[in-house]
């Protein structure tokens, strides 16, 4: 905060700081939470769920993905009271002698409602992971009964191939680095400040 007000040429990346004027470059995080709820649509999914790493109201990015979640939830008739949402789920976890105890039991509890087919939306790809070593141990099949979505570009890391939203690190990088350059050399009482939003995409794997 007090390089920010010091003038100080800064650009902050995923999670800029609402109350201050200021440079940001993040992924463009609603239109990834309202295109993961889209293709869960898509792939028939009746019972939808979202879950994420960390409170959702305690970063930026979070929240965003969770409003375009909720969007499509909207524009689909779905209400949003309806869907499920686990939030903390990392802290969670680590309350279990093993962390994979904690997702089985999640998954047995979004599961224990009827549906033809559900949809898990994840705010990372790790969590995503969790849930589909947790599906495995309990002999559910993913796609056909249980569809998953991760988030980030980690998901090459596993051995299976999620289902992702892919963020574009590279052109986030590239862009910060240019809106850093022109904050230095934009001194003075005309200074602006500009937000830049990074498109996503889905990438298509075998958990959908």
């Amino acid at each position: 905060y007090s390089l920010i007000l010091d003038d100080f040429p800064i650009v902050l990346i995923d999670n800029p700081l609402i109350c201050l004027e200021c440079n940001y470059v993040l992924s463009d995080n609603k239109s990834g939470g309202a295109i993961a709820a889209d293709h869960l649509f898509e792939k028939g999914c009746d019972n939808l769920t979202f879950a994420c790493e960390m409170p959702t109201l305690a970063h930026y990015s979070i929240q965003d993905r969770y409003f375009g979640f909720c969007k499509s939830l909207k524009q689909h008739g779905y209400p949003i009271s309806e869907a499920n949402c686990f939030v903390n789920c990392s802290v969670n976890a680590k309350e279990y002698p093993a962390p994979q105890e904690y997702y089985v039991e999640l998954l047995r509890k979004i599961m224990s409602k009827p549906a033809r087919k559900y949809g898990i939306f994840c705010t990372s790809d790790f969590v995503a992971y969790e849930f589909l070593e947790a599906a495995k141990r309990l002999n559910i099949d993913v796609p056909r009964k249980l569809a998953l979505i991760g988030y980030g570009s980690s998901a090459q890391q596993f051995n299976y191939p999620l289902t992702t939203i892919k963020q574009d690190f590279y052109a986030i990088g590239e862009n910060a680095a240019r809106e850093l350059l022109k904050a230095i050399n934009n001194t003075g009482p005309a200074k602006t400040f500009n937000a830049k939003y990074i498109p996503v995409q889905l990438s298509q794997g075998k958990t959908t």
